[in-house]
């Protein structure tokens, strides 16, 4: 059988070959001459509840119940039913041998509905067993003589549920995520395995780890797992943005805003990282006197705050003249870092955060269309992030990107590409500290590559081994250390049944401490990450910037002003823990550390 060409006749395409597998339930159905309203009812129910109405899903149904198929083309949809549970490459596991084996205990179900008590040989017409039958023989699983053995063998031992902690009664595992989620995700590693149910208040959430897994969701099947209403707290900070929008409404602003992110383009903003990090530097070596330590993760958020809202809008945070801008950013950054607290009133709710917040998103909104309005007026275009998306056009469609729409990206960028570059490289100074010969070999390759001198984006392109100091840090701690799929239809992961409308979460935090894909993953080794040891890995065993069309569009960037960051810093100081501080990671929005970091600047040549 020609998958494509039947798949054309019957209606059927890459949107909506789900709903493929209710034709065996409407078949039943019509095998007495018209479709009961209880029968109708449980297929609607079950198309419901399996999310098998996509795309055009729902007006094949409905043209299934109200004419009945022709004996043809159920035969042929049977047979391609068939095919697609043994076809990998296309389609996944949207169907399997499990999946079929289920619709034949479904179709008896729907031969019941309307006929007479549960379970009686009676409440099954003739035509519906010959119906059923036909069923289980075109579908490969048994024929008129053994469908009810195999019926009653499926219900007596249905599919096992994802084993996972009991929780509370009524609120689950709500408390233990508020409190500490990344004690609650080892532990489900460590007690449940690979996949894992958690239970919350109305709804299902399901841990997957392995990175098999994690690349079925975010690569193969990354279409039936989709940010949907797991986003809906984010979207009341950013709207919709490249980080909260998925299908159609996401791919035109990726196209769009993809050129401001190519190679060239944070080549040109080099120089300015390295500026404004050796001014950092200096008013370190001015203030602070010998044995005086400091909060490093602070100066790295201040730092990379200034960094982005250069590279973003030509703007300099710091500066007096944009301190209500500045406090304003602030004040967002801080709200977002709560927006995975499950206890925080609705921004309806006027609370103080939720007015500073407001207040906030005005102050932004008003420079942000201000700005616009004055380059547009002008035709003084800065080389920043800004300008390019201002002049930058759909390549499909011609289309520019709207005011509204710049804004939400400007946000987005500024919460994303200042929070997680600030935590990793806090976490980077600090195992630097506790691993001199770590850091005596990536002081010896600045040496080599540098000699001194200023990095530029060409000579930091020749740190191989800082990369690797880098790829490590996130991998102990991911800054974005748990991401969140809305599940669209039903699926099977590693032998589990994941519901449709269920949340599944991943969690690279988890992923990159599995014991079985990471030797001694406690430890702080770059080796770990020479090209050799890359390429034994499974694709989706690290994946800090995620992974599938939705990988983070700014990696590029972030890996190159972490570098610049750390090559001025190095060059110039070592930072030492101060005696005695243990930091804590607070796990927000990133795995920030809770009280700071304090060190101390041992100063080169003094």
């Amino acid at each position: 059988m020609n998958i494509s060409d039947t798949m054309r006749e019957l209606g059927i395409d890459k949107d909506n070959f789900r709903t493929l597998g209710l034709l065996p339930l409407v078949f039943v159905a019509w095998a007495d001459g018209a479709v009961q309203r209880a029968e109708g009812s449980l297929i609607r129910r079950v198309a419901r509840e399996k999310g098998w109405l996509l795309g055009s899903g729902e007006a094949l149904l409905d043209g299934w119940l109200e004419r009945e198929p022709d004996a043809a083309y159920v035969e042929k949809g049977l047979v391609l039913l068939k095919e697609l549970a043994a076809e990998r490459h296309r389609f996944g596991h949207a169907f399997t041998a499990q999946t079929l084996s289920n619709l034949l205990v479904l179709c008896k179900d729907v031969a019941e509905a309307a006929g007479g008590l549960w379970g009686l040989a009676e409440s099954v017409s003739p035509e519906e067993e010959q119906a059923l039958a036909v069923i289980a023989e075109a579908l490969g699983i048994g024929d008129a003589q053994t469908w009810r053995r195999i019926v009653a063998e499926i219900e007596a031992s249905p599919a096992p549920s994802a084993p996972g902690p009991k929780g509370n009664v009524l609120v689950g595992e709500l408390r233990a995520i508020a409190k500490d989620p990344l004690g609650l995700l080892m532990r489900c590693l460590n007690d449940h395995g690979d996949v894992v149910r958690i239970r919350m208040p109305g709804m299902e959430w399901f841990l997957v780890s392995h990175p098999d897994h994690v690349k079925h969701v975010l690569v193969d099947e990354s279409r039936n797992y989709v940010r949907g209403r797991s986003y809906e707290r984010f979207r009341l900070v950013v709207d919709d943005s490249i980080v909260t929008t998925d299908g159609e409404q996401w791919r035109p602003l990726r196209r769009i805003a993809q050129p401001a992110f190519h190679r060239q383009s944070v080549a040109r903003m080099t120089g300015m990282m390295v500026r404004c990090t050796t001014e950092m530097v200096g008013r370190w070596a001015d203030r602070l006197e010998a044995s005086q330590t400091f909060d490093v993760a602070a100066e790295m958020h201040q730092l990379t705050l200034r960094i982005i809202g250069l590279a973003l809008f030509s703007v300099d945070l710091e500066s007096e003249a944009t301190r209500e801008l500045g406090e304003a950013v602030g004040i967002a950054l801080e709200y977002t870092a709560g927006s995975t607290n499950p206890f925080r009133l609705p921004s309806s709710v006027p609370t103080p955060a939720n007015r500073r917040f407001a207040r906030a998103m005005k102050v932004f909104e008003t420079f942000v269309f201000d700005t616009l309005a004055q380059r547009r007026e002008s035709g003084d275009h800065p080389p920043d992030l800004m300008s390019m998306l201002l002049e930058a056009v759909d390549p499909e469609t011609g289309e520019s990107l709207s005011h509204v729409q710049i804004r939400n990206e400007m946000l987005t960028y500024l919460i994303a590409g200042h929070e997680t570059s600030a935590t990793t490289l806090t976490w980077l100074f600090y195992e630097l500290s506790r691993h001199p010969e770590v850091r005596r070999r990536l002081d010896g390759e600045l040496e080599r590559v540098l000699g001194g001198d200023a990095p530029t984006f060409e000579s930091l392109d020749e740190l191989a081994y800082m990369d690797q100091v880098i790829q490590e840090t996130m991998r102990l701690y991911p800054a974005a250390y748990m991401l969140t799929r809305e599940v669209v239809s039903e699926d099977r992961i590693g032998g589990f049944t994941i519901p449709a409308k269920a949340w599944v979460l991943l969690s690279s935090y988890v992923t990159h401490r599995r014991p079985d894909v990471w030797e001694n993953p406690e430890g702080f080794d770059p080796e770990r990450f020479t090209p050799e040891a890359v390429a034994q890995r499974a694709p989706c065993a690290y994946y800090p910037f995620f992974a599938g069309s939705h990988k983070c569009i700014g990696q590029a960037l972030a890996m190159m002003e972490m570098k610049a960051i750390i090559a001025v810093v190095q060059q110039r100081c070592r930072l030492d823990l101060a005696p005695g501080f243990v930091p804590e990671v607070e796990a927000q929005v990133t795995l920030r550390a809770r009280n700071g970091l304090l060190m101390r600047p041992i100063w080169h040549g003094r």
